[in-house]
């Protein structure tokens, strides 16, 4: 949406923000008439911030928001968007997540399939982390495909800090950057396990690459099974079947919870499935 003068729902956008601003920094007590007003100033900054950077603002009434994104239990209120935000609504998106700490293996099949997802022309979703995200990202933009970058903050505070030139690249390749966040907001712990809601509520299916037992990336899987999102995870060859890395997936395989990956036709399968096919 159109953030100049005249936007028909700035007025709208800024109440949300409100909202936002109350809630996270007073979730228990009643915000005073001076905190609102402190709020308010705070909402029309965060407009102008977005507004500068040319970033789209989108409320959870709006129309050119994510119909996905909208069905979850718990959508964000309001998202920035910076980067082209058409390719949140169609390309049959595809969430390819995994650990910071991923094997060779993983990363390199992390690439081949983000590249793979794009030569099919599907949108691929992760979240900018290191290891498996920055992997998928990559292969994605090497298959000349759009993919989007779902942040656990706003974003002129990309984290990791390595990864500001990659989310350069995204939204200059017709991808985009996504965060419920305002944009000068700084990470926060909780934020990385509300942002996992994001991505897989953004997609059709999600596909583990590469995740230990306990991993950041089982929040995702957690939220794609209550969203009822297809779920997938990549299968290991034997002589990395204990590798601390490989143990998530094997757990999701073997507990019938997600769909084994280990060629291009289980792939296929698995796209199918999760109706990108």
């Amino acid at each position: 949406m159109d953030l100049g003068e005249g936007a028909a729902s700035t007025r709208d956008l800024r109440e949300l923000l409100v909202g936002y601003r109350s809630q996270r920094k007073r979730r228990l007590e009643v915000p005073s008439v001076v905190e609102l007003e402190g709020f308010r100033g705070e909402a029309a900054r965060d407009l102008g911030a977005a507004a500068h950077d040319q970033a789209a603002v989108l409320g959870l009434k709006d129309e050119e928001y994510p119909a996905r994104l909208r069905s979850i239990d718990d959508p964000p209120l309001i998202l920035f968007i910076k980067g082209d935000p058409s390719c949140l609504q169609g390309g049959n998106p595809i969430a390819v997540v995994g650990t910071r700490t991923p094997t060779g293996y993983g990363l390199g099949k992390g690439f081949a399939i983000g590249s793979y997802l794009a030569q099919k022309g599907l949108v691929v979703v992760s979240g900018l982390a290191r290891g498996c995200d920055t992997a998928a990202h990559r292969g994605c933009l090497k298959g000349r495909g759009r993919t989007v970058a779902v942040l656990p903050s706003g974003f002129k505070a990309i984290y990791p800090e390595e990864n500001r030139d990659l989310a350069e690249e995204i939204r200059l390749n017709r991808g985009c950057l996504v965060s419920e966040y305002p944009p000068g907001e700084k990470p926060q712990k909780h934020y990385f396990i509300e942002r996992d809601r994001i991505q897989s509520g953004l997609c059709d299916g999600v596909l583990v690459i590469e995740t230990m037992v306990e991993d950041g990336t089982m929040h995702t899987v957690g939220f794609a099974l209550s969203q009822g999102r297809k779920l997938a995870a990549l299968g290991h060859p034997p002589d990395l079947a204990s590798h601390p890395a490989a143990r998530g997936n094997q757990k999701l395989i073997s507990e019938g919870v997600a769909l084994p990956i280990g060629n291009e036709r289980d792939l296929e399968r698995f796209l199918q499935a999760a109706g990108s096919r």
